[in-house]
């Protein structure tokens, strides 16, 4: 084996190579990404379009069809979902996961821009962004203080707040639940209006002309040189009431007092936003297709204490929930068995070979092999995640095999009287071919698993990837570093007392196992029948086991979708909302929830629609609570089932993939909505059938996102 004689007689390039890869392991080990999985994520792309008063179907022909048909053609695409709701488009486009998500949403801005004259003048211009438009917020906070109303809560972050969270790398956008952005608000009098022949439209052509700011020139002298501002004189409720709309018959100045009551309110007075049954404004963070969770989410938290010195006095900011929490425990669970297994592997072999001299070697390569894995992962564009940390967890135990079989052939010639330097050089070579296909076969097996396809493909390459990459440094750490140390390290020298015991109990055992397998070859045929039996009841218990993607996680974090019947007002859904939030509350009084957040609607963004909300209950850190995540979203059920006039489910939130986490959604399709509602009520009333599903089964109305 030249590599391995290449070390012992060199050692000092064993140990240079060797340094070289804890070097830039721990280059690669300090820039990879943390996340809680693989990046399973297919790029998405976004549209979202808003027109203000028209019906869902209206929003269909005119809107959603003529986007779908010109952003049908672009490459790589997998899925078109579109949602109408009443004065809303929602389009999502899924792309194929090896698609760039900036040249996919290059292409659909192109695509879209070639239609926009074609979309109705009163509409907006439709808004193009990275990220799934039902994509959940990873962060979100609370604002509140004493003596200040929504409105100058929500006026002040907009200013203030809402600019800096965007600007973090990786935010895809910020919403803000609850806003109520202040405005003047007009509301005619429909007598008055035609006593002075006077028409809506008329006044809003009198705001439009005389509510402005005119350029006025400049004022220009020897010395000086300003421009001329003149300042609108609208501003307030009083003002506004003095503006002239028109004139009567008689030539009296009909000024807007006259005909309309005017206020100051919200723009869009129908959103609620409660936490922990106080109103509140609330900041949704979300971040981008394929961004770091827990990177955005650090960065978000840094930027919350910076701001919370410089915030008017008496408001208050709290975290209502935090998916990074979830993410960075378990992460630091899996660090801790990481440890635990690295230390076990150490003491077995302690054990077995009763040196200290002898155990250093087969210690030392587990580090390295492990920083080598974080460089090539760092090459690959990998993260660390539970299934790469898994990966080294399994690896542990792999990566010490082959440097333990060089180890252990080198230290049986020691003991044989041969000199350290010539039994590494020598035995070595006897083992050095057995090493090499060891770890080509353990490679081997996960080759397979790099090309699966879809998202469990996704999932486990990175596994793969890294337990390859780890097994492949084992061997070669095992036939240049390993027989190097073993050259300077080992020595033949008495065994201890507590090897000496070793022994002794290994010798008893082996001594049982002897006569076990002398009786085993005497009679062939009970062990052969003992075996058969075995896999025959292996297989049964193997048939019988339920099948899942991922295991089934405390996350934490419990959602809750609710939806009313169609037409429903706003005030009548916030009345519900706040007793579904009422029969919930006492979770959090006696210490099972740390935040109940209610919104209503439902989502975010502008809508015609009030007959959805959301309800997000955040649980307690683990250790201060008995109950789980899926009890507690058992109990939301059970409240949501007890509520007349509304339809709900709850369900734990899922850290792997798309949607709130509920086992099954189905999707109906059809030529009308009729047929549509038909279907749709066919399947409800058979769900209804079986005791303990009706409670999880949630539907929406045609022309409204699913829950």
């Amino acid at each position: 084996m030249q590599l391995s004689d290449l070390s012992v007689r060199r050692p000092v390039f064993a140990a240079v190579v060797a340094v070289l890869l804890c070097l830039v392991g721990m280059v690669g080990y300090m820039s990879l990404s943390v996340r809680e999985y693989p990046d399973t994520d297919p790029p998405v792309v976004s549209v979202q379009t808003t027109y203000t008063g028209a019906a869902a179907s209206v929003i269909e022909t005119r809107i959603t069809q003529l986007i779908e048909d010109a952003v049908a053609g672009v490459q790589g695409i997998q899925i078109i979902t579109s949602t109408s709701q009443d004065g809303r488009s929602n389009i999502n486009i899924e792309f194929d996961p090896s698609r760039d998500i900036d040249s996919a949403a290059n292409d659909v801005r192109d695509r879209v821009g070639s239609v926009v004259g074609d979309l109705p003048e009163d509409a907006l211009a439709p808004e193009i962004r990275k990220v799934d438009s039902d994509a959940r917020a990873i962060l979100f906070l609370a604002f509140s203080r004493p003596g200040w109303s929504r409105i100058q809560i929500s006026d002040y972050l907009d200013r203030n707040v809402v600019d800096r969270f965007s600007a973090i790398d990786g935010v895809a956008r910020v919403n803000i639940s609850g806003e109520a952005r202040p405005s003047t608000r007009i509301w005619f009098n429909a007598e008055r209006l035609a006593a002075f022949g006077l028409t809506p439209a008329d006044v809003e052509a009198a705001l439009r002309t005389q509510n402005v700011e005119l350029p006025a020139g400049r004022f220009e002298s020897r010395d000086q040189n300003q421009t001329l501002r003149v300042d609108r004189p609208f501003a307030t409720p009083d003002q506004f009431a003095s503006l002239v709309v028109g004139r009567g018959d008689n030539g009296y100045q009909v000024k807007l007092g006259d005909v309309a009551r005017i206020e100051e309110g919200a723009e869009n007075p129908y959103s609620s936003f409660r936490s922990n049954q106080g109103t509140a404004i609330g900041l949704g963070i979300i971040r981008q297709s394929g961004a770091n969770t827990l990177e955005v989410a650090q960065k978000a938290k840094a930027l919350i204490k910076e701001l919370e010195p410089t915030l008017p006095k008496g408001m208050r900011v709290a975290i209502g929930t935090d998916e990074s929490m979830f993410i960075e425990r378990a992460i630091d669970n899996v660090y801790d068995t990481l440890i635990e297994a690295a230390l076990l592997v150490i003491l077995v072999i302690f054990l077995f070979l009763g040196s200290v001299r002898a155990t250093i070697i087969p210690a030392v390569t587990v580090p390295i092999c492990l920083l080598a894995t974080c460089a090539v992962m760092w090459l690959l564009g990998l993260s660390i995640n539970l299934l790469t940390l898994l990966a080294f967890v399994l690896a542990i135990g792999l990566v010490v095999d082959d440097a333990i079989v060089v180890l252990e052939n080198v230290y049986h010639r020691v003991e044989q009287g041969e000199d350290p330097l010539v039994a590494a050089y020598l035995g070595t070579r006897q083992v050095g071919f057995a090493i090499i296909s060891t770890t080509l076969v353990v490679c081997a097996v996960f080759v397979p698993v790099m090309f699966l396809a879809g998202q469990t493909g996704l999932l486990f390459r990175e596994l793969a990837i890294a337990m390859i990459a780890a097994i492949a440094f084992s061997g070669f750490i095992s036939l240049s570093l390993a027989p190097m140390l073993c050259s300077k390290l080992l020595r033949n020298s008495e065994r201890g007392r507590i090897a000496r015991w070793v022994d002794d109990k290994f010798q008893r055992l082996e001594s049982g196992y002897a006569r076990w397998l002398d009786a085993s070859l005497r009679k062939p045929l009970i062990p052969a029948l003992g075996v058969l039996i075995f896999l025959i009841v292996a297989g049964f218990l193997f048939t019988r086991l339920p099948n899942e993607l991922a295991p089934a996680e405390d996350t934490g974090v419990v959602e809750a979708s609710v939806s009313a019947p169609e037409g429903t007002g706003f005030d009548r859904m916030v009345a519900y909302m706040q007793k579904i939030e009422d029969d919930i509350a006492y979770l959090r009084k006696d210490g099972t929830l740390q935040n109940i957040i209610v919104r209503a609607p439902g989502g975010f963004g502008t809508t015609d629609d009030f007959n959805s909300g959301n309800v997000n209950l955040f649980l307690q850190p683990w250790e201060d609570r008995t109950i789980t995540t899926t009890q507690v979203a058992d109990i939301m059920n059970k409240v949501l089932a007890d509520q007349p006039g509304v339809r709900g489910n709850a369900a734990p939130r899922s850290g792997l993939g798309r949607g709130r986490g509920l086992p099954v959604n189905i999707v109906l399709a059809g030529s009308t909505y009729e047929g549509l509602v038909a279907a749709r009520d066919r399947i409800m009333d058979a769900a209804a059938s079986y005791p303990g599903l009706i409670s999880r089964v949630g539907a929406a109305p045609c022309g409204a996102a699913p829950p």
